[in-house]
């Protein structure tokens, strides 16, 4: 028994357990957790947490290196856990493989982040992680899958050299809601559309209202097509109003296949005092009933940057494509009057999709596109692919004479890639 005693409360706690502590396949680390017994709150109970972790199929992907995990939850961490023993068979973190490992913990609520890393350096200890799926129930017992999209060196020498990551889930699915390939073919293309607003003490509300009411915007990606920008609301008063959700019936995104990932736009491009608003897009198919949701939680209160965000489909089972921050440098070329202060949008093309038009916007004063000039601009999207072209696109105003453009996934992405223009 272990008791401990709050100095300023005066308060005991007693943490009994009673049994032997040694390392298992579920306890790799001989380490127990136990909740604290109190008069006001219901003690945590016991979960077990199932974790699949893909190693990336790439030359040199595998590592021999002792990895550990840290599940992240709304009440609470799981510390540091080494994970050694596979369930099945075999060394883990292979080349292309997934490997599944089960924890015991106490309840931590909604997983939401999680760290990932080893602790060693030198050659042939990296390892490129894919993905992170977490399954455990939910709060009424139903079993629920947190998916971690990865697709990131923990490396010494390769990428930022940084060997431990924290990944934040793309999306929590519960098991039950998961609709079948065959029954998602009979979709007739209606989707029903939830829009949920961040509260406002989340935002600005001189700024994240405004931005709302100008009207936000869907197109929809799947495997067979694209389809949008479809208006949901615009100039409609009353409408998007913080804290509220609201719900439109009947969009039509026709016949794309599979949905693989949407775009939403809110506020007008290049406005400064644009500020997102939008924490949470949910997508019932009418047909199909197929439930898709796309969390935006984390762009809140974001003002003055892009007005898209696109988020990928989650479905357990299947690897989810990443978020991806493109660094896109704009050369301008060093003649008389090569400069231009109109507004220049570009659009980067991979072999799995495409990012949508972007204005390349600088803070205020800046003026990017001068003579000679060379300035960095950051895009997200999901994950595209291999970069196959770019589409650049110049507003209204004085002529412009782009000399290349360079581009490459990440502040320290391996693959530069180069488009050269000099007209």
């Amino acid at each position: 028994m272990i008791k401990l005693k709050d100095c300023d409360t005066l308060q005991e706690f007693s943490f009994e357990f009673n049994n032997w502590i040694s390392c298992s396949e579920v306890n790799q680390d001989g380490m127990v957790e136990l909740p604290a017994i109190r008069p006001d709150i219901v003690p945590l109970s016991e979960n077990v947490y199932k974790l699949k972790i893909t190693t990336g199929d790439l030359p040199c992907a595998e590592t021999s290196a002792e990895v550990s995990v840290m599940l992240i939850g709304e009440w609470g961490d799981s510390g540091h856990r080494c994970l050694t023993k596979p369930l099945n068979s075999g060394e883990p973190f292979r080349r292309g493989q997934t490997d599944e490992f089960e924890l015991r913990l106490l309840n931590l609520g909604r997983v939401s982040h999680l760290l990932l890393g080893h602790g060693e350096h030198g050659r042939g200890k990296g390892w490129f992680a894919a993905q992170v799926t977490v399954n455990f129930a939910g709060p009424n017992g139903d079993q629920m899958e947190a998916i971690f999209p990865c697709n990131r060196w923990l490396d010494s020498g390769v990428d930022d050299r940084k060997t431990l990551r924290e990944f934040p889930a793309m999306g929590t699915v519960a098991l039950k809601e998961v609709v079948s390939p065959e029954r998602r073919e009979t979709s007739d293309g209606k989707w029903t559309v939830h829009i949920k607003m961040a509260a406002s003490e989340k935002l600005d509300i001189s700024k994240g209202l405004d931005s709302a009411r100008q009207g936000i915007s869907l197109v929809a990606y799947g495997t067979e097509g694209i389809t949008g920008p479809v208006e949901l609301g615009k100039d409609m008063t009353g409408k998007f109003e913080p804290g509220q959700t609201e719900m439109f019936k009947g969009v039509q995104l026709g016949h794309v296949g599979d949905l693989t990932k949407i775009r939403v736009s809110s506020g007008l491009e290049g406005d400064p005092s644009a500020c997102w608003a939008v924490e949470e897009v949910l997508m019932l198919n009418e047909m199909s009933k197929e439930r898709l949701k796309f969390d935006f939680s984390g762009c809140i209160g974001q003002c003055g940057g892009d007005v898209r965000k696109e988020r990928p489909v989650v479905r357990p089972g299947t690897i989810v494509p990443p978020l991806v921050t493109y660094t896109v440098r704009v050369d301008t070329e060093d003649v008389a009057d090569g400069g231009t202060s109109a507004r220049v949008y570009v659009t980067l093309y991979g072999s799995q999709g495409d990012s949508g038009r972007r204005l390349l916007h600088t803070t205020a004063g800046i003026m990017p596109f001068g003579q000679g000039q060379k300035q960095s601009f950051s895009i997200e999207a999901v994950d595209l692919g291999d970069l196959e072209k770019v589409v650049v696109t110049k507003g209204p105003g004085d002529p412009w004479m782009l000399n290349q453009m360079v581009v490459k996934a990440g502040q320290f992405g391996p693959v530069e890639h180069t488009f050269i223009w000099s007209k």
